[in-house]
């Protein structure tokens, strides 16, 4: 009987234990972010190096755009780039998706069909700043990254005309 409760007690105890660091797990991983966490539209910045087959040497761009998302997993990116001193676009995607984890990473892949843009690009992501700002890097074979910031004056549920028509 002694070694009966013993063993219970033991257990209790380790579930408590194990109840209490799974809760204070939980209190410190920080926000929990869904594709709503980033819904609206969104100002970036940023340049890089595109490389083969995108480029025959390696070439520097910087570009500047917009990006809006729906909060469903679609967006819309509208981009103006200058490529060793060439300027195209604005070009705007013809599909975009994407997709935010709750740690506050994600990826997104906007494909044109306009032949200044590349077939496809694709980018990982992270929220910072409160949920005001995304640092970003490029995927494909391009080195780069860029900043976008959620642009001022917006309201929640802000509606793009090319998705919502």
């Amino acid at each position: 009987m002694k070694y009966g409760a013993a063993i219970v007690l033991t257990s209790l105890f380790a579930g408590l234990i194990f109840c209490s660091v799974a809760g204070a797990d939980d209190e410190h991983s920080g926000p929990r972010f869904t594709d709503r966490s980033i819904q609206g539209n969104w100002g970036f910045s940023g340049g890089g190096t595109l490389f083969a087959p995108l480029a025959d040497e390696p070439t520097e761009f910087s570009n500047l755009g917009t990006i809006y998302f729906d909060g469903e997993g679609n967006c819309v990116t509208t981009v103006t780039a200058n490529i060793a001193g060439t300027v195209s676009g604005p070009v705007t995607s013809d599909s975009c998706i994407y997709s935010v984890n709750p740690d506050g990473t994600g990826t997104s892949t906007a494909r044109f069909s306009d032949p200044e843009a590349p077939e496809s690009s694709s980018i990982a992501f992270v929220v910072v700043d409160g949920g005001r700002e995304l640092r970003v890097i490029l995927t494909d074979p391009i080195v780069g990254g860029f900043v976008a910031k959620r642009q001022s004056g917006e309201r929640k549920g802000t509606r793009h005309r090319d998705l919502d028509d």
